[in-house]
C-alpha cells in the first residue's frame, strides 16, 4: 500500500505534460532556482573522473533580459540552419518534409513560449567516458519537470536546444569551452490554460518476462 508521499509523487508524475501556452506573468525566481537545484542533484555519470562541480551546469535565462535576447537570436539562427539541412534531406526522405516546414516556421516566427513570461533553462552536461552526457542531461530535465509540476508550473522541453551542442556562439555566451558539453533545456512558466491528461491504460505497455 502506498503512503501519502508515494501517492503525491505518483499523482505528480501522472499530471506531467508539455505546456504549450504560458502566461505573460513570470513565476518567482526563487521557485525557478529550486527547480534548477533539483536538476543539479539528478543522477550523473560519476565514474568518468570529472570533478563534481564540473559535470553539470545549469543556466537560467529570465524573460526580457539582454542575455535572453542573445540566446533567442542564436536559437533562431540555428533553427534556420537546421531547417535548410532538413529541406535537402526531405528530397530523399519525403517523411521529413512536414517536420522541415515546421522547423522553418519556428526559425521565422519564433518558438511561441519564448516570447512570454517564461524562464529558459539550459543544462550543460560535460562529455566524458562512458559517453552518457545526453542521458545524464535528460535525468536533470526529468527531475526539474517533476518538481515544476509539483509547484503548479508549466514545463516545455525545447528540442531545439540540443542542437546547440556544436554552436560556438552559445558556448561563448555561457563562458564554456566549445564542444566540451552536451546541451539541452526547457521553458518553465505559469500555464495559461488548464490541461487535463487523457486516461491511458499503461498495463498494455508493460510486460513482465
Amino acid at each position: 500500500m502506498k503512503n501519502k508521499l508515494q501517492n503525491e509523487i505518483y499523482d505528480t508524475i501522472k499530471k506531467r505534460h508539455s505546456t504549450r501556452q504560458f502566461s505573460k506573468q513570470a513565476p518567482d525566481l526563487e521557485m525557478i532556482n529550486m527547480i534548477a537545484e533539483t536538476g543539479i542533484l539528478a543522477p550523473y555519470a560519476g565514474a568518468n573522473g570529472i570533478p563534481r562541480e564540473e559535470i553539470r551546469k545549469i543556466y537560467i535565462f529570465p524573460p526580457n533580459t539582454e542575455n535572453r535576447k542573445k540566446l533567442e537570436e542564436i536559437i533562431q539562427k540555428q533553427l534556420l540552419k537546421n531547417a535548410k539541412k532538413l529541406s535537402v534531406l526531405s528530397i530523399f526522405l519525403p517523411k521529413l518534409k512536414s517536420f522541415s516546414q515546421r522547423i522553418y516556421g519556428f526559425s521565422k516566427n519564433g518558438i511561441p513560449g519564448l516570447s512570454k513570461g517564461t524562464y529558459l533553462i539550459l543544462v550543460a552536461e560535460k562529455k566524458g567516458f562512458p559517453p552518457v552526457a545526453k542521458q545524464a542531461a535528460a535525468h536533470a530535465l526529468q527531475s526539474m519537470w517533476i518538481y515544476a509540476v509539483s509547484l503548479g508550473l508549466g514545463f516545455q522541453m525545447l528540442s531545439a536546444l540540443s542542437t546547440l551542442s556544436s554552436n560556438k556562439d552559445v558556448f561563448n555566451l555561457l563562458g564554456l569551452e566549445h564542444g566540451k558539453y552536451e546541451l539541452d533545456g526547457c521553458l518553465v512558466g505559469i500555464p495559461d490554460t488548464l490541461h487535463m491528461n487523457k486516461e491511458f491504460d499503461t498495463s498494455k505497455s508493460i510486460k513482465s518476462l
